[in-house]
């Protein structure tokens, strides 16, 4: 499952047993540095907690996003191990 997620096919159904088989494989990788995979998902996950305008509401302790999508690649991260914590004025991230 995770080899046709990295190669970019279209065969992966979004249904809710396709998304919990990859969430997994995923979790697998990120848990085995030695595995072939783990650079190429690794890089991709710090891509997308670090690459991004969104922003962390303190007082709510809650991200806010102009785009869902970009909302939704920085929870996904963040769902896997990858937290954006804060930027500060200087543009240093914190994760």
């Amino acid at each position: 499952m995770l080899n046709t997620f990295i190669n970019g096919s279209s065969a992966l159904l979004p249904d809710d047993e396709s998304y919990e088989l990859l969430i997994g494989d995923i979790q697998k990788v990120i848990e085995d540095k030695s595995h072939q995979e783990f650079k190429h998902v690794n890089e991709v996950l710090l891509h997308l907690t670090l690459c991004h305008t969104v922003i962390v509401d303190i007082s709510k302790n809650e991200y806010s996003a102009s785009s869902p999508d970009e909302l939704a690649l920085v929870e996904g991260a963040k769902m896997l191990g990858y937290e954006f914590i804060s930027k500060n004025e200087d543009h240093v991230v914190e994760i």
